[in-house]
């Protein structure tokens, strides 16, 4: 071997530095026993593709003369060379090294020495060894010429790209696209996409289907607009175009009209894709048919609906509190009137001993604790309660209930029901409440995701499926999960099912129950479908749902029990209920009607009741209910109704639609309440509130309002203008208040806060000026405010309210008055120092005082004189700003 680093300097190899441990093997290899004889001696165009070949990154070879002596670099080692016996191959004609491969390479090498056109190869797949193994790769090739000194060919240089990451990416994406539209077609999901540029649609085959239309149609995005609801057009538009410009996801419901007339609910969900400009160039989304899910929604809600407003309207005192400290969160007016209270502000949101603190020592509340604790609800007769009544303390005696209000399987409130049974112990009642609570959908989609092998080995989960049954999911047989999961009187015929699918390659749909983490048992729809490899056509995998269709078997059961709670309930309730038909005739009216009104049902059945309803109130109530009528609707409206006594009554009606067991509507069903001291009230509160606005806008207050406890602050219009906000966002302490104080006040104004905060230092007043710096307009001004803190029954503050006024005008008009003095002193001084300087003069001139004492008497009593009129005129001028110590100075001067 030869070692050249001592000569290289003398002999200028330069071109051999730097390119790693190629050039280290080039450089001690015996050059001198190959035709192309030692480095010194090698042409320039040599040196230079070899400098250059040595510093690239990607694998390159270079063949050199008639005998094609091979040069590569370090990046060859790995990827090309492993074959070639690196570094055996460094020096080798390429025919000795590319043995194996030359039938494939001669006549690319030929076609560039003949043509000295480079050639070029994508993604050419090779057989090769790596790690000791045969390895299947993938390379983009070209052989080009390098020509020598003479400008002839003097050898083949070699460039390689390996893409054998990009072809296997490609690959897999193929792959992956081909599993996702047979999990979106098990999914019952159909996709599609919108080009925003030319608003070409295209929609699969599911996704035409979910909007009623043939499958072999176009389908535009035209047509698309003209199926959906009119209703619900404007709403469509809308979210689609707030996505473009929000650059938000799309997750809508709306309603469409198939051809045959009928209406179908389709959930669209969607996301914009954007080209390299960043613009909106696309949407892709899915739909699905959400038809029999909002059917079972709507159902359900007018049957909790009825029942929620029955019991709310029951005689019977009842309240619902949350949490451990007893906090009152609904209330009926029986219990009000049970605990004293006139007005709801009274007791919602408050803790159970602020409303009554003659609960302190009782034994009420701790029972209520315990069953928010434990869950287990609790009952009693003839419970001892000692209450305030006029004053005095009283013992009554209760049928109690407290009864716990699940979500899920957590207690999140107690339902407290009082009956009064003092002076009739006999006279029991019990008020039982009944809530289903319902598991939510545990990710987008409602239905249960898996996928099956060939031989029906379960080996994918989705999220759905540990959420509902609480396990934890492990590749496993079909059999296993059936056995798990699957109710025993349903696991045979799945499993047939499921195994006949397996033989004969067809798809599956079979319904079943499937048992839920608490041991609950629904009815799931599972259907299956084959994915076959496109080039064998043999079964690979099976792509599976299961849609939770239990709703849809228990509504008509769910709905009949809603409807004879009803019935029980309405009868004894104070509301005035009536049911009308499907053609807007009255056809019952319970208790409460009849005595208001002093009629008989049969006087109001039909459309009889009409004629008690004031003159005025009937056009406009029944124009409201006929739209409502139309488009099967709930409603509310307020209307008077003659009563027994011969005076009007207002009322407020709730009406909802009601459905017969075959879904088809029936009519309506509405609850009135007597609001007539209610409407009186709300006559007098707005000529106060009238009042009170209009004093403040005369005044030009604003207001503020800081609620301590929730952390939350009020500012009215006119307090924003003083801090110079324009939008009417959320406002907060920090930000808005605090950053808004003018820097060189903002220390002083929080500390006088801070002291009014606490209750030993300050009795809660407070009177400041500062200044402001408008948050969006940057202008200064100077700002008055007055207010009051209040404290609770612990010292502790919990409200800070009060006003501002603007005074930047009168704090201007006295800083305008301070610098008009300071001039006028300013001139003042500059008078007496003439004064003084005249002196001097007077004094220098002595001498001559007798010849000149005419003359000097009148220059001395001329300035005098002039000092006097400036005096009086400045004296004059200021006179409504000069207190009474600058009216003295001004007198010592005249």
């Amino acid at each position: 071997m030869f070692r050249w680093e001592n000569t290289m300097e003398r002999k200028g190899l330069f071109f051999l530095d730097g390119g790693g441990d190629m050039s280290r093997l080039i450089r001690d290899f015996n050059w001198s026993a190959t035709s192309i004889g030692t480095p010194e001696t090698w042409p320039q165009s040599l040196r230079i593709t070899l400098s250059n070949l040595l510093r690239s990154k990607f694998p390159t070879i270079l063949w050199w003369g008639d005998n094609m002596i091979q040069f590569y670099n370090d990046a060859c080692c790995s990827a090309l060379m492993a074959n070639a016996k690196h570094p055996q191959a460094l020096g080798q004609d390429a025919h000795t090294c590319w043995e194996g491969a030359w039938e494939f390479i001669f006549p690319l090498i030929h076609e560039v020495k003949t043509t000295g056109n480079a050639t070029w190869h994508k993604n050419q797949r090779l057989k090769v060894k790596r790690d000791g193994f045969p390895a299947e790769v993938y390379w983009t090739f070209s052989f080009s010429s390098v020509l020598d000194d003479d400008g002839k060919h003097g050898g083949i240089l070699v460039t390689c790209i390996e893409t054998t990451e990009e072809i296997a990416s490609k690959k897999q994406l193929e792959e992956n696209r081909a599993r996702l539209q047979f999990a979106l077609e098990a999914g019952q999901l159909g996709e599609w996409e919108l080009n925003l540029a030319t608003y070409e649609l295209y929609a699969s085959a599911i996704c035409k289907i979910n909007f009623g239309q043939p499958v072999d149609h176009p389908f535009t995005y035209e047509s698309l607009r003209q199926s959906i609801h009119p209703d619900d057009r404007e709403y469509q538009q809308k979210e689609m175009s707030e996505i473009v410009n929000a650059r938000k996801d799309l997750n809508i419901e709306y309603r469409v009209i198939w051809p045959d007339g009928s209406t179908h609910w389709i959930n669209i969900r969607a996301r914009v894709r954007y080209d390299e400009q960043g613009l909106p160039e696309r949407i892709v989304g899915i739909s699905i048919d959400i038809t029999d899910r909002k059917k079972n929604e709507e159902k359900l809600r007018q049957s909790e609906e009825r029942f929620r407003t029955m019991v709310e309207q029951l005689p019977v005192p009842m309240v619902l509190t949350r949490g451990r400290d007893v906090v009152i969160e609904g209330i009926n007016e029986p219990m009000m009137k049970f605990m004293g209270k006139t007005s709801m502000q009274e007791v919602l949101g408050k803790k159970m001993l602020e409303v009554l603190p003659e609960l302190r020592e009782q034994r009420a509340l701790e029972i209520v604790k315990g069953v928010q604790s434990s869950g287990a609800a609790f009952y009693g007769d003839e419970q001892p309660v000692d209450l305030y009544v006029d004053g005095v303390v009283q013992r009554h005696y209760f049928n109690l209930s407290y009864t716990p209000v699940m979500a899920g399987d957590t207690v999140s409130g107690v339902l407290h029901v009082a009956i009064d049974v003092t002076d009739q112990v006999t006279s029991r009642q019990r008020v039982e409440e009944s809530e289903k609570q319902f598991r939510l959908m545990a990710d987008s989609l409602s239905e249960m995701i898996w996928v099956a092998d060939a031989s029906g080995k379960n080996i994918f989960m989705n999220k759905r499926y540990e959420e509902y049954t609480g396990k934890v999911f492990q590749p496993c047989m079909a059999e296993q999960i059936a056995k798990e999961v699957v109710h025993p009187d349903d696991r045979e015929r799945l499993m047939n099912a499921f195994n006949t699918s397996l033989s004969t390659g067809n798809p599956m749909e079979v319904e079943q129950r499937n048992r839920s983490a608490s041991g609950e048992y629904r009815w799931f729809l599972n259907r299956a479908i084959p994915y076959s490899d496109p080039g064998t056509n043999e079964i690979k995998q099976w792509f599976g749902s299961g849609v939770d269709i239990h709703e849809h078997k228990i509504a008509q059961q769910a709905l009949i029990e809603s409807e004879n709670r009803f019935r029980l309930m309405a009868e004894g309730t104070p509301v005035l209920i009536a049911v009308a038909d499907d053609k807007a005739e009255g056809i019952y009216f319970n208790k409460a009607w009849t005595k208001l009104t002093g009629k008989s049902l049969q006087e109001l059945l039909g459309s009889g009741w009409l004629a008690f309803v004031h003159p005025d109130d009937r056009p406009p109530y029944m124009e409201r209910y006929m739209h409502a009528f139309k488009k099967q609707i709930a409603f509310t409206g307020d209307f008077r109704i003659l009563g027994s006594e011969g005076n009007y009554h207002w009322l407020s009606a709730d009406c909802v639609p009601r459905f017969d067991a075959a879904d088809q509507f029936a009519g309506y069903i509405s609850a009135c309440t007597d609001i007539t001291g209610k409407k009186k009230d709300e006559q007098l509160l707005q000529r106060a509130l009238e009042q009170v606005r209009l004093s403040k806008e005369a005044a030009e207050l604003g207001t503020f309002d800081l609620d301590l406890e929730k952390g939350t602050m009020h500012w009215d219009d006119r307090c924003r203008i003083l801090f110079g906000i324009s939008h009417h966002s959320t406002v907060t302490y920090e930000v808005d208040f605090v950053q808004g104080l003018h820097p060189e006040d903002r220390s002083r104004i929080l500390r006088v806060i801070d002291n009014s905060f606490i209750k030993p230092k300050s009795n809660g007043d407070y009177d400041v000026e500062y200044r402001t710096v408008g948050a969006e307009d940057g202008v200064i001004r100077w700002v008055r405010a007055k207010g009051k803190v209040y404290f609770n029954d612990h010292d502790q503050p919990v409200r800070f309210i009060g006003s501002v006024l603007d005074i930047t005008q009168k704090v201007l008009a006295i800083q305008k008055i301070e610098d008009l003095v300071e001039e006028r002193t300013g001139q003042l001084a500059h008078a007496n120092n003439e004064l003084r300087q005249a002196n001097t003069e007077l004094q220098r001139s002595n001498a001559n005082l007798e010849e000149f004492a005419h003359a000097a008497s009148h220059d001395l009593k001329e300035p005098i004189r002039k000092i006097q009129v400036f005096t009086g005129q400045l004296k004059s001028q200021l006179q409504p700003l000069l207190q009474d110590k600058d009216t003295l100075t001004f007198n010592r001067i005249e």
